[in-house]
């Protein structure tokens, strides 16, 4: 804790010393319950794509949705070093199942894509 810090939480006193680590504590718990939920989440989806597409790049797939949960279609799997070819098909499997289309392809842009179940476990409420 910085200098900053330790005086303003030793002139509020012993309350308000108390206060803040409750809160502390408080915003621990819930960020343990958001990567709880987010490992279940992961649990449960690697099954299911991998059931859905029969591909040996599913789970690579699955990885490039949780590190970029909001991305153009285009770019799905690159990351990952999924073959266009690939990502395409798999992304054409799962597509309807597992994202919100914020925006649609338009002319040359690609289609922009969100993966709501994860991001609704980040942002604690329901966001598409």
């Amino acid at each position: 804790m910085s200098d900053f810090w330790r005086f303003r939480v030793m002139a509020t006193g012993p309350d308000g010393a108390a206060s803040f680590l409750q809160a502390i504590e408080k915003q621990a718990r819930e960020n343990t319950r958001k990567a709880k939920a987010i490992l279940d989440l992961y649990e449960e989806r690697k099954s299911w794509i991998i059931d859905k597409t029969h591909s040996q790049f599913s789970v690579p797939s699955l990885d490039f949705v949780f590190h970029y949960p909001i991305f153009r279609a285009s770019d799905f799997g690159k990351a990952q070093g999924v073959p266009r070819a690939t990502a395409h098909r798999v992304l054409g499997k799962i597509r309807d199942e597992l994202f919100v289309e914020l925006f649609p392809a338009s002319g040359p842009r690609p289609a922009i894509l969100a993966y709501a179940e994860l991001i609704d476990i980040v942002e604690r409420r329901q966001s598409f």
